[in-house]
This record gives structure tokens, sequence and C-alpha cells, in this order.
């Protein structure tokens, strides 16, 4: 039987947004570009990029820029653009777990992405499309893409969305009882996090470590990375992740006899 628990999963939630996050434009200056309305890709860039400040929250209001870059995308002919605007609706979908609904327009992003022979757009669809299958709980297909999405990223180079991956196999094999292989790959996880001094990842892969440590009745060390856990989400003020945390903590140490 495969375990549920509170594991923070590393999706790979991106709409094929290629600005960093320090380059990454606010809402205004995106409401400015689409208020304009030229028939561009620079619109569709905007409607892609504002969409996903309301993925998670607002997933009606995501899919109706989506949906908007979508067509303009289709009206000026731009592939490239198809396809991320697919891929970003196929990440809307993935929020909702609506897995078949997310492998539709994923399906029709990898299709492009091959045609462009576009290495990026596809590692990204092949993600995703492991996520779709997650969220079915089809486990084994979505092994099979996250690893497919692997290869092509580390051909690329691509340092960030690696430690991403390693984070989504890491909790597939962890959900499925595979500590051995769970633990192998949220430490290679760990390692990219800490170069790229990327907090969240950080607290999200101490706590899963902690949680198998927890699992195997290393109470003391579950408590150890649990804190190192905690000590990201208070800097990153993450008021769900601190009161998740500070309930394991106190799990561990009930399990210790430390009342």
């Amino acid at each position: 039987m495969f375990r549920q628990r509170n594991i923070f999963i590393l999706f790979l939630l991106m709409a094929s947004c290629c600005l960093s996050q320090a380059k990454r434009p606010n809402k205004d200056s995106l409401l400015k570009v689409i208020a304009a309305n030229k028939q561009d890709t620079g619109t569709v860039n905007a409607l892609i990029e504002i969409s996903r400040g309301y993925r998670a929250k607002a997933p009606d209001s995501a899919m109706y820029f989506l949906h908007k870059g979508l067509k303009l995308a289709e009206k000026i002919s731009s592939k490239k653009h198809i396809s991320r605007a697919c891929i970003g609706i196929g990440v809307v979908y993935n929020f909702q777990s609506l897995g078949d609904s997310s492998l539709r327009y994923l399906q029709l992003s990898l299709k492009i992405a091959r045609e462009l022979k576009d290495r990026y757009l596809e590692a990204e669809a092949e993600a995703n499309i492991g996520i779709a299958y997650f969220n079915k709980v089809q486990y084994s297909a979505a092994l099979e893409h996250y690893f497919v999405a692997l290869r092509i990223y580390e051909s690329v180079k691509e340092q960030h969305n690696i430690s991403k991956i390693y984070n989504n196999i890491a909790n597939l094999y962890f959900i499925q009882d595979d500590n051995k292989r769970a633990l192998e790959y949220y430490r290679l996880s760990l390692r990219i996090a800490f170069l790229e001094n990327d907090k969240y990842k950080l607290a999200s892969t101490y706590n899963n470590i902690a949680l198998i440590y927890g699992d195997i009745g290393m109470h003391d060390t579950a408590l150890v990375y649990q804190k190192k856990s905690l000590a990201m989400a208070e800097e990153m003020k993450d008021k769900f992740g601190i009161g998740l945390l500070n309930s394991n903590i106190g799990k561990s140490y009930f399990r210790l006899s430390r009342y």
C-alpha cells in the first residue's frame, strides 16, 4: 500500500517562462503590455507570465489569461508560444489534480516542442506530464517521464530543474516505500539546492528526509532535519510550513518520550 504523507511535492510548475526570478516583470507592467493589445509574441508572453500569479489561488483567472494567450499564439502562428501556453494550461490542471485534462494540453505541447526541436520546451512538457500521471496515481508512467525530462535537462546542464526532477523522483520512491532510493535522490537535489541557496527547496527536502528517518525509527536524526526545515520556513515567513513542521517536530519528541 502506498503511503499518504505530508510531503512537499516540488512540481515543475512552470509556464515555460524563460525569465529568471530577478528579471520577472511585475504585475502592473504585464497588465500594461496586455492592455496595449498588440498582436505579437510580447503580448502572449505577458499573458502567460501573469497567469503564474493565479494558478493556485484563482485557477479560473489563470485559465482566462492562458487561453487568451493560446488564441493569440494560434492567430499569429507562433508554434513555440502555442506550446508554452499549452504547458501553462496543463500546469493549472495539475494544480487541480485533473490529470486527464492536463495530459491533453501537455501532449500537444510535447508534440510541438519535438517538431521545433526545442529541448527546453520538450523537457518542461515531459516533466509536467510526469506530474499529470502522478495525479492519476500511475506512478510507473510518471517515473518514466521524469527520467526523460531529467536526461534532457542534464544534456543542457539546467541545474535548477535537474534538482526539481530529483525531488519529484524521490517523492515517487518515498510514497512507494523505497526509502533507499528516495534518500539518494533527495540528497542529489539537496546538493544543488545548497549551491543555489534555494530556501524553499531546502526546506522541502529537509522535511522529506526527516519523514524517511522518522519512518525507520531514527527520530533523533529526523529532528535534526525537521529543525533545519523549520529554520528555512521561518526565514521565508511560510506560515503553513511553520505550522506543519512544528507539528512534525512535536510528533518526533513524543516518539522519543520527550514530553
